[in-house]
């Protein structure tokens, strides 16, 4: 499997709350990407990338996004 494809099936277990997201991910990195999603109307992976940098990577993206949309539901 490719690391993406991995990330991808992390990410949905994140949201789903069958993986615990802080044993994937430091608490610096999720607040960051939390403070960028609170702060931006948009989810669109893209545009966050391109605003965090290469500090926070595409699967961190989308760990913390499918986190906090199951934070909410």
């Amino acid at each position: 499997m490719a690391i993406t494809t991995i990330e991808g099936h992390l990410a949905e277990f994140a949201g789903t709350g069958e993986v615990d997201i802080h044993q994937l991910i430091s608490d610096e990195k999720i607040k960051i990407v939390a403070e960028y999603f609170k702060n931006n109307e948009s989810t669109l992976l893209g545009p966050a990338k391109v605003a965090l940098g290469d500090e926070i990577s595409w699967g961190e993206l989308r760990l913390v996004l499918n986190y906090l949309s199951s934070q909410k539901k």
